[in-house]
């Protein structure tokens, strides 16, 4: 089981919760069963998260904050159910997220966020 920062199925890859802030898509993470694809598994939990529109170290760490009590509520109940239940999602619009480059956090900084 991973936790991905991203909206699972469309924000995959890497650095997600950056490239949510520069573009200004929605913020959060997605909890998913891992598979040998990145970001592929099936998904068990997709959460926005209220983003500071200026900061981005401080919306990884209320991001973070709701992390743990998604993944205690879903450890919880995997082991109740004695089984991984995914979420039946609609996979359309996928973007596979890289590394982003110095001139993509000269471009965060000049949109006014704090990194």
């Amino acid at each position: 089981i991973n936790i991905h920062h991203g909206l699972l199925p469309q924000q995959r890859g890497l650095m997600c919760d950056f490239w949510a802030h520069l573009e200004g898509e929605d913020f959060g993470f997605s909890v998913h069963q891992m598979t040998s694809k990145i970001d592929d598994g099936p998904i068990l939990h997709v959460q926005k998260v209220e983003t500071s529109k200026t900061n981005y170290l401080e919306s990884i760490l209320r991001a973070s904050e709701i992390e743990k009590e998604v993944c205690d509520r879903l450890l919880d109940q995997i082991s109740i159910d004695d089984k991984i239940t995914p979420l039946q999602l609609n996979i359309q619009n996928i973007k596979y997220r890289k590394n982003p480059s110095l001139t993509d956090g000269y471009r965060l900084q000049l949109k006014g966020v704090k990194i």
